[in-house]
């Protein structure tokens, strides 16, 4: 593969800087600040770990674990709201209810193993959180009832809702970074 090629693909799914921020655009600044804001712990409980890891490195890597429960359990929980806000495809209804419900089981069960092996699998989790939703949402608009939901959002709430996912990636990728890289150390 070329270089121009792969240079080609990283502007296709990485944006410029300009471009990145204007997605962020049409979303409330209250919902990017606190899902930025909810990264600082990921990023910073890494970034000691990693370079602060002498004492406190049981208390750091046990801090970073459980912190990534809790969001797995409010990530999962998303998917009940959206059952509840809008139509979603029959085929995705019980999908969404009970998927909303592993990422807290699976948080749990990543305490029964030793922690790196914990957070590779909160790590995985948040990845596999993300494509589900990105699957559902697929499944979702080729549904009339649910069209018909979308259509009666306003402008601004249907641009919220595409640039939504792309907020999602950016808070998926990071928290996954953060996990993996201390699972590391």
């Amino acid at each position: 593969m070329t270089l121009a090629r792969v240079a080609n693909l990283l502007e296709k799914f990485m944006p410029s800087q300009k471009n990145f921020l204007a997605y962020f655009s049409h979303i409330p600044s209250l919902v990017v600040i606190l899902g930025l804001g909810g990264l600082i712990p990921f990023v910073g409980l890494c970034l000691l770990i990693i370079f602060y890891s002498e004492v406190w490195y049981a208390f750091w890597l046990s801090c970073l674990l459980q912190y990534g429960a809790v969001i797995l359990s409010f990530v999962g929980a998303l998917q009940w709201g959206v059952v509840q806000k809008r139509n979603v495809h029959q085929k995705t209804f019980s999908l969404r209810l009970i998927w909303g419900v592993m990422p807290a089981l699976i948080a749990w069960m990543s305490f029964q193993f030793p922690v790196w092996t914990g957070l590779r699998i909160q790590a995985f989790t948040f990845m596999l959180c993300y494509c589900f939703e990105r699957f559902t949402d697929r499944v979702d608009s080729q549904d009339p009832l649910a069209l018909d939901t979308l259509h009666n959002q306003s402008e601004e709430n249907l641009e919220w809702m595409t640039n939504w996912m792309t907020l999602r990636l950016v808070l998926t990728t990071v928290a996954s970074f953060s996990l993996l890289m201390a699972s590391y150390y």
